[in-house]
């Protein structure tokens, strides 16, 4: 199986990339909602983790944009967890 990460923050990709792999996933990583459609034009996913805070484009939008161009694949929000004061 094959996820993409869509995440403009490296270490937080990263640790998605790594407990993905562990499940078994191919996994690539784009940091922005532009390579990320340009990535699913050429290849197939089974899965795809948005940032909700994603610079340059908002994740509903990309989200849109992804389900048109592959409606099989699971595309999960990834919410920011929130800092204690």
């Amino acid at each position: 199986m094959k996820a993409l990460i869509v995440h403009d923050d490296p270490r937080r990709a990263g640790e998605l990339a790594g407990d993905l792999s562990q499940k078994g996933y191919r996994v690539d990583v784009v940091d922005s909602g532009l390579a990320a459609i340009r990535q699913i034009w050429e290849e197939r996913y089974d899965r795809v983790l948005v940032d909700a805070g994603l610079r340059g484009m908002r994740a509903t939008s990309l989200m849109r944009h992804i389900g048109d161009l592959s409606p099989r694949a699971v595309i999960e929000l990834l919410l920011r967890e929130s800092k204690a004061a």
